[in-house]
């Protein structure tokens, strides 16, 4: 009796007889299967291709990751290479091979596959983080100018309001409220810092102006303190400093700058690295104050140094801080 083989191609099934199957060699085997080891292997390829999450975590290197993300795309193909492999090879057979040799070689082969569009995705990647980078930098330069502008104008409206009787929450108030617009900026432009930065926790702009508040309180407190005493002539080497008085007048210490900051972490989930970043930004002023304080007190010690050393300070305090919430 004549034996008929039936192959309609890598994605129907191939029908063969046992028997039949037993005269074939080895390399005529492995000429029959391939076919569908590619047809598995290329549908895996295009799968993570057409997925942009897939394709970056091959780029990643967590290629099972990407196999698995495509799901049961490729289903199909696969039944048919295991089903083809147990008609040749003999029942049970298919399913060791797919979760043996094919698995552990599966990486490479879709990798061979993918190499233009990995390099082509790699490089979209690599751009959209250099543009992301810049426009951090320059959001964080908005953010500082900003927050200074502010300052300026809460610490001069509070420095006018001072020979009232009001209490100091109260010429905070007063003095937001005057300078409203620049407060929203220097809010604003700390909001886009922290989206570029990653997703903005809710919440989180009402506890930046909170902080705020309770740094132009601090400064109203001073300024009521600085009225009552009448003031020392302003220092030469003082005067060459980027306006230290006036930034001096509504600082308060680093510790306590922080201790408030912390409170950006309540109810929300964010990450401690993060966290303490925002904490730092927030306190920049206070921590400027501490090394221009030393610097002033003694400007035979390098400012540069006398700053690094308070940005030091301020980050242990903050992760102590930090992880005893």
């Amino acid at each position: 009796m004549k034996r008929i083989i039936f192959a309609l191609g890598a994605s129907s099934i191939l029908f063969i007889s046992a028997a039949f199957a037993q005269t074939l060699t080895e390399p005529q085997k492995r000429r029959l299967h391939l076919p569908y080891v590619r047809a598995a292997t290329d549908c895996f390829a295009k799968a993570i291709e057409a997925s942009t999450s897939a394709l970056d975590m091959a780029i990643q290197g967590r290629w099972y990751d990407a196999l698995g993300a495509v799901g049961k795309t490729c289903d199909a193909p696969v039944i048919a290479m295991i089903n083809v492999h147990d008609q040749l090879y003999g029942a049970g057979t298919g399913a060791t091979f797919f979760k043996g040799p094919y698995v552990a070689d599966l990486p490479r082969a879709v990798g061979t596959r993918l190499n233009g569009s990995i390099a082509r995705r790699s490089n979209e990647v690599e751009q959209a983080n250099a543009l992301r980078k810049q426009r951090t930098e320059e959001a964080a330069k908005a953010r500082d100018l900003l927050r200074d502008r502010m300052y300026a104008c809460t610490t001069s409206e509070i420095e006018d309001l001072v020979a009232s009787s009001e209490s100091a929450e109260v010429l905070a108030t007063a003095a937001m409220t005057i300078c409203n617009k620049e407060v929203q900026a220097a809010l604003d432009a700390a909001m886009e810092v922290v989206r570029l930065d990653g997703a903005a926790p809710d919440g989180i702009r009402s506890n930046l102006n909170d902080v705020i508040k309770k740094n132009v309180v601090t400064s109203a407190v001073q300024a009521r303190a600085n009225a009552k005493k009448t003031q020392p002539p302003a220092q030469a080497l003082s005067a060459a400093l980027p306006k230290p008085s006036t930034q001096a007048s509504n600082i308060q210490t680093p510790e306590n700058c922080l201790r408030d900051a912390t409170s950006l972490r309540e109810g929300q989930l964010v990450d401690q690295e993060k966290l303490i970043s925002m904490m730092l930004d927030i306190c920049r002023p206070e921590i400027e104050n501490v090394a221009r304080g030393k610097f002033l007190a003694d400007p035979t010690q390098s400012l540069a140094d006398l700053r690094t050393q308070a940005l030091e300070s301020a980050v242990r305090y903050a992760k102590v801080l930090v992880e005893a919430r």
